[in-house]
């Protein structure tokens, strides 16, 4: 569960895409699908930040070819213009709510829109992973490509001294495309959260990017030299575009796979602001000679496969489509990080323009600085998410070891989604025995196709508190953040106090808070085509092959995570990506 003072402030991100029309050149972005070849290699399905790593590094072999379809524009205007526009169905762990679902849509997935937090799980998240897998190389010590994908530029020598940043650069690249950075403006109020950490004996890592648990201080995505967002596409792509064998096609929806798993149907000229195929809306076709990669998302790649007819019997039959392949954890398992919003004031700081919010409350400030960013690409603008976490454990919430012994022996089918496959409860049990120490969130929700139009978003039910432990732990660390932070003498000298949710309440209380307004996801999705064994309800092996596809397709985005890690997702996505490119090159 994530602590952190303040919220996060948007930072500007200055793109350029160059766009062909006509004839294929080096870097060939297609704006008309009849410019396509009818096959390639490899077909990526998004464009993402896994397709875009995934789709990089396979045409860094001459010989092969790659496409990879997009259903979102190469940039959009507002950031709504981004968005996916889903909903869930209704939480009854939140009072019956339903919630938007954000998922992004434009080339470069989640990193083109997202806060930029930069921060790797713990070393135990991904032993989880290979443990359940009977595979260290999924484990922490097996998977180097954390720093293959990064290249980290340290703070400055003023930053370590005045805010007592520190690092491991071993543990961090030198050399990977997405460049990670602290901004040139730090708030002093992440100064402030990391000495209350202190004053609580809660441990402060020297390097949150070596272990995750207990404070630290944590770079951004950031291009350290332009000071703009640095994302899949602004570097795996870009590094992509001058090859002649690299091929994107926006703006195009992918409906299907074909039946025989050679190919992908699409529809051009993808609306999104339609909510129905249109009439004359032409379904086209492109082959893949040799893997159709999914990389659509947690949300979107497990619709894809349903409306492919790959999944459970359940969910085909209701929507009439013919079974190819019996998956019935296609859309199962999914996970996210549910999240409790605070109002906090600060009261006493000398300088206002330190306050997290000061953009917000003084628009003059704000577009002078605007001004500022433009010109000297310094100023609060350079600023995303914070740069300081915690990560706490149950000791620090006070939540009893009791607890998770009456969690680890509750059967695990109850408080799955009922009539849920037997090969699935397997699979939860596996991961319930070896997890309830990391404190992960047992509850499981589902996404489903809500019909075969393919412009229908999909159905996702959170299922968010079905397993009470869930909300326990989220009332203790609203606590901690409530009742316990703002008694630290560092947030007293700072004058920080929490105005919702109030202090003092009981967990009765607060639950009740927590139920009628925190939000079912962190823009976190993730698990819902899970690198599980078949028998434990997974839908891809080791080596990311969908089961039953005979190795014609293979999935590398988020929904391959069996747990979901604590932290955010970006790093561990890319990291995925690149070793699903080298297991796609046969590289080990």
């Amino acid at each position: 569960m994530s602590s952190k003072l303040l919220g996060a402030l948007a930072a500007a991100s200055l793109i350029c895409c160059r766009c062909a029309r006509g004839i294929p050149f080096p870097g060939t972005i297609f704006e008309r699908e009849s410019d396509l070849s009818p096959m390639y290699g490899y077909v990526v399905v998004g464009g993402g930040v896994s397709g875009l790593v995934v789709a990089n590094r396979l045409s860094e072999d001459p010989k092969t070819t790659v496409l990879v379809i997009e259903a979102g524009r190469m940039k959009s205007n507002t950031h709504a213009g981004h968005l996916s526009p889903a909903s869930t169905t209704a939480i009854p762990g939140l009072n019956n709510r339903t919630a938007g679902v954000a998922a992004a849509r434009l080339l470069g997935g989640g990193s083109a829109i997202n806060g930029m937090a930069f921060d790797r799980g713990s070393p135990g998240d991904y032993d989880l992973w290979g443990e359940i897998n009977g595979d260290d190389s999924w484990s922490w010590a097996g998977l180097p490509y954390f720093k293959k994908s990064e290249t980290f530029t340290p703070p400055t020598v003023e930053q370590q001294v005045e805010y007592g940043i520190t690092f491991y650069m071993d543990v961090h690249g030198t050399s990977g495309p997405i460049q990670s950075s602290y901004p040139p403006f730090i708030p002093t109020t992440g100064k402030a959260f990391i000495a209350a950490l202190r004053r609580l004996r809660i441990p402060v890592q020297v390097d949150g990017t070596a272990n995750a648990i207990g404070g630290f201080w944590n770079p951004n995505s950031l291009d350290p030299v332009l000071r703009e967002r640095s994302c899949a596409r602004t570097t795996y792509h870009e590094l992509a575009s001058n090859r002649a064998n690299y091929h994107i096609l926006t703006e195009s929806l992918v409906t299907r796979l074909s039946h025989d798993l050679s190919g992908v149907e699409y529809i051009p000229g993808y609306n999104p602001d339609q909510t129905v195929v249109a009439p004359n809306a032409t379904t086209r076709q492109v082959q893949a000679r040799r893997e159709i990669i999914m990389a659509a998302s947690a949300l979107h790649t497990p619709k894809i496969l349903q409306l492919s007819g790959i999944g459970s019997s359940s969910v085909l039959d209701r929507l009439g489509i013919n079974q190819i392949i019996n998956l019935p954890g296609v859309g199962e398992n999914f996970q996210d990080h549910p999240a409790q919003y605070l109002a906090v004031v600060v009261t006493n700081i000398s300088d206002p323009t330190q306050h997290p919010a000061y953009l917000d409350q003084n628009k003059t400030y704000d577009a002078e600085m605007g001004v500022l960013y433009e010109e000297t690409r310094t100023g609060p603008w350079t600023v995303s998410t914070d740069n300081t976490f915690a990560f706490l454990t149950a000791d620090h919430h006070n939540v009893s070891y009791g607890s998770f012994v009456e969690a680890a022996q509750q059967p695990a089918a109850k408080y799955l989604r009922p009539g849920i496959d037997s090969t699935i409860i397997n699979g939860f049990e596996e991961i319930k025995m070896a997890s309830l120490s990391l404190q992960k969130p047992l509850s499981r929700g589902s996404v489903r196709a809500a019909s075969t139009d393919p412009y229908r978003m999909p159905l996702v039910d959170y299922r968010t508190f079905s397993n009470p432990l869930d909300l326990q732990i989220m009332v203790q660390s609203v606590r901690f953040n409530t009742d316990i932070l703002p008694q630290t003498d560092a947030f007293k000298e700072i004058g920080a106090f929490v105005q919702t949710p109030e202090t003092g309440l009981s967990d009765i209380q607060l639950g009740g808070v927590i139920r009628a307004s925190a939000d079912p996801s962190f823009s976190h999705p993730s698990g819902t085509c899970a690198m599980l064994k078949l028998e434990d309800g997974g839908c891809v092996d080791k080596r990311l092959r969908l089961y039953g596809s005979y190795g014609r397709v293979r999935v590398v985005d988020a929904s391959i995570f069996p747990v979901i890690q604590s932290s955010h997702l970006q790093s561990t996505v890319y990291a995925v990506a690149e070793k699903a490119a080298d297991l796609i090159r046969r590289r080990f």
